[in-house]
């Protein structure tokens, strides 16, 4: 499980005046950092930032941005700052290797493959430095957060969910993450977010309803479907989307789905399959009806089945979580109709978006606090034995807040902006202002222009 644990080889700082380059509109002034090159074995090195670290006692709370996406070759990562609202927190920048987004796609077939599990190593390799470098003398208590946006919330997801081990003195204490993509296997043909639906049984429609609209061709700047269309590119085979590091929500369950032979094959296309069992029963002697029942069975979907993470020996926790997500593009709700002349609900969201990712797993975790954690607590705590309290309790753990990343017409600003808008930066702020002074999992207000997701 413990795969953040790579020994490190060699580490070299340097003292710079930092550049400016801005994601969106809020980032940290320009001022001294140190950066520090981190050797990652036989895979090169990657660049740790520290900012703020020496104005700060060394028992402060750390914070951990991993950012949204990594760059293309030549360009310098010494030259990314945080977002502006972590500048009154010491703030760690753990830099990565991973295409995608602003990637030149011809690097990422280079001599050094950048593609997954590279990004998993860089983060490890960065991670085991803070702990053997930042920790205060005397094993001292120093607690750690980490924040991380579009790629980076996936990589923050999977290190919080590995490293948040409750006993020790320096360790993971929180995560907040932004509008990341926590079940990769979404994206395959084979799962039901990709299947037409089907109409319900014994009903007929005489009119047409939002469920018979077409899906609407997507955005060109949305980031969830650009994040999409580059799977084949962050991940060099489909089998790395089932990879719980990659999409964390499968720690908790399994997916359900079989492993295509590619990102655009379905695995049960039955056509391949027949004709290899038919080769292989004239070869082998047996019937091709056996052979046909044996390739059934092999290639037969599995259904999702609940995990138990944490493993019960370990002593990892289920971390403070706060899981923030734009809404889907007002145009992928709704589409106006005139012929419409009943008065229907609001439709659910897409299940394609970042609302679905973060919920998804945000629904995995509070099951898990309170089927696991809060049900071993009732041993000597009767409070939980009431199954409302615990799952309260569980909720007040994990919160899901919707913050508005659109133009008033509609528009999408996409990757122009890859940060958190105003509303977004206070409900984060708050919410590790709120840990950091030891408030503990008290549900905190969210504010106006955000919405809580229940």
């Amino acid at each position: 499980m413990r795969r953040w644990l790579p020994p490190l080889r060699s580490w070299r700082a340097t003292r710079v005046q930092t550049p400016r380059l801005a994601l969106g509109r809020r980032c940290f002034t320009s001022r001294a950092v140190e950066h520090v090159q981190v050797s990652t074995a036989s895979a090169g090195e990657i660049t740790v930032s520290l900012h703020n670290t020496e104005e700060h006692s060394s028992t402060s709370p750390l914070v951990l941005w991993i950012p949204p996406c990594s760059f293309c070759d030549g360009y310098d990562p010494a030259g990314l700052v945080p977002p502006r609202w972590l500048v009154e927190f010491p703030t760690v920048t753990l830099n990565y290797r991973w295409p995608g987004l602003f990637e030149d796609p011809k690097s990422a077939y280079s001599s050094t493959p950048r593609q997954w599990p590279m990004p998993l190593h860089d983060i490890s390799f960065g991670y085991q430095w803070v702990l053997q470098h930042l920790a205060p003398a005397d094993l001292a208590r120093r607690d750690i957060y980490v924040y991380g946006s579009y790629l980076g919330a996936s990589l923050a997801a999977s290190l919080a969910l590995t490293e948040s081990h409750a006993h020790e003195p320096m360790a993971i204490r929180g995560l907040i993450a932004y509008n990341g993509i926590y079940n990769w296997t979404t994206f395959l043909p084979d799962h039901p977010v990709n299947k037409p639906r089907d109409p319900p049984k014994g009903k007929k429609r005489f009119l047409p309803t939002l469920e018979d609209e077409p899906p609407p061709d997507p955005q060109p700047n949305n980031p969830f479907h650009l994040l999409r269309q580059q799977s084949p590119l962050l991940f060099h085979d489909p089998s790395n989307l089932f990879d719980p590091f990659a999409s964390p929500t499968l720690f908790f369950r399994t997916s359900g789905l079989l492993v295509p032979p590619d990102f655009h094959s379905s695995a049960l296309d039955p056509v391949p399959s027949a004709f290899t069992s038919a080769v292989d029963a004239l070869s082998s002697g047996r019937t091709l009806q056996s052979s046909l029942e044996n390739e059934n069975e092999t290639t037969r979907a599995s259904r999702k089945a609940y995990l138990t993470f944490p493993p019960r020996k370990s002593t990892l926790q289920i971390p403070p979580t706060l899981l923030l997500y734009d809404p889907p593009p007002p145009s992928y709700h709704t589409k106006s109709r005139s012929r419409l002349t009943t008065k229907r609900k609001r439709p659910e969201p897409k299940a394609d978006s970042f609302q679905a990712q973060a919920s998804g797993l945000a629904n995995s975790m509070i099951r898990s606090v309170e089927m696991f954690e809060l049900k071993d607590r009732m041993k000597w705590d009767s409070t939980y034995e009431d199954p409302e309290v615990r799952v309260e309790e569980a909720e007040r753990r994990v919160n899901v807040v919707e913050v508005e990343k659109y133009a008033e017409d509609g528009r999408d600003q996409g990757l122009e902006v890859l940060d958190l808008n105003a509303e977004g930066e206070g409900v984060a702020r708050g919410w590790l202002r709120g840990r950091c002074d030891g408030e503990g999992d008290e549900r905190f207000d969210v504010g106006e222009g955000v919405q809580r997701l229940s």
